[in-house]
């Protein structure tokens, strides 16, 4: 079968390729699908929308004859390559992998990391054949599936309470300065979360939780986004502010974000993180009932 290749441009291609990687997640190895979170970051989370030029040069779509999306190149940068193939359409593997590579060439990188998830044997046979070798990072990511059974209760911390993020320049002001320091970062500005929480499809107000100081700053964050497509909640960013630490804010963040999805017809909610401790023993401290994980393989170019 003869694919068109071309550019992820913005914005005709946005909503298809975020319909491609929605139908994906339930056909595919847990956790190696961007999710559409994930998406919507590369796309909203800026002071203005659209792919940023180095996100671009690395990011391409296959197209089927009758303009069906069959594959995806994605990248967020820092050597990383994400291919995205229908399985339908499995032979064309190879190729997108191939020009995620040289797309990492075009851009000066001496090496790129590929994400081999658990069950995930398509993509490792062709690591292997494409000679990459396995490292010590790794990638892990757990699910809660909502039945019968109740969401644990929680309390916030004395001198603290929990609400939603406000959409005004101060509560925008104060989610940049929180992310930043919780990251050790210095690069998010106000203007990309007012141009996120008023443009990306998976931001849900309702779900965007903060706990706020006796003081009214912020102290931890969870926000809880939504797939519209699988009835999905998706935690991301999670963070707790350095000064605030260690008093279960942002375990009582995902429990209440967990309550919320679940009321609001999520099937199920999902976190991922890599290799850090403190992230992952937060998340394996909570009722999720899946978890998975994956490894980063590398090839120097």
């Amino acid at each position: 079968m003869d694919f068109r290749q071309g550019p992820i441009r913005y914005p005709d291609d946005v909503e298809p390729v975020r319909a491609f990687l929605a139908g994906l997640y339930p056909i595919r190895p847990p956790g190696s699908v961007w999710d559409v979170r994930r998406w919507d970051g590369s796309v909203f989370h800026s002071e203005r929308p659209g792919l940023d030029p180095g996100r671009s040069a690395r990011s391409r779509r296959w197209l089927t004859s009758s303009g069906r999306i069959a594959a995806v190149a994605m990248s967020e940068g820092d050597r990383q390559i994400h291919p995205h193939v229908h399985p339908d359409f499995d032979d064309l593997y190879p190729e997108v992998i191939a020009w995620s590579e040289q797309a990492a060439v075009r851009a000066g990188d001496d090496k790129v990391f590929l994400h081999v998830w658990d069950g995930d044997d398509l993509t490792g046979r062709i690591a292997v054949e494409r000679g990459y070798e396995v490292t010590e990072r790794w990638e892990s990511y757990r699910r809660r599936r909502f039945d019968e059974t109740a969401v644990p209760p929680s309390e916030v911390a004395e001198g603290y309470l929990v609400r939603v993020t406000r959409d005004d320049s101060a509560d925008h002001l104060a989610v940049a300065d929180l992310l930043n320091a919780a990251f050790g970062r210095t690069a998010h500005r106000p203007g990309e979360l007012a141009t996120f929480t008023a443009l990306a499809p998976s931001f849900r107000r309702e779900l965007d939780l903060v706990a706020e100081a006796a003081d009214g700053t912020l102290a931890a964050y969870a926000a809880v986004c939504w797939d519209r497509t699988n009835l999905r909640g998706i935690f991301e960013p999670v963070c707790t502010h350095p000064d605030h630490r260690r008093r279960g804010l942002a375990r009582a963040l995902m429990l209440e974000g967990m309550r919320r999805a679940r009321a609001l017809g999520a099937a199920v909610i999902d976190v991922g993180t890599g290799d850090l401790d403190p992230a992952n023993a937060l998340y394996a401290s909570l009722p999720f009932t899946e978890a998975f994980s994956g490894r980063y393989w590398v090839k120097t170019l």
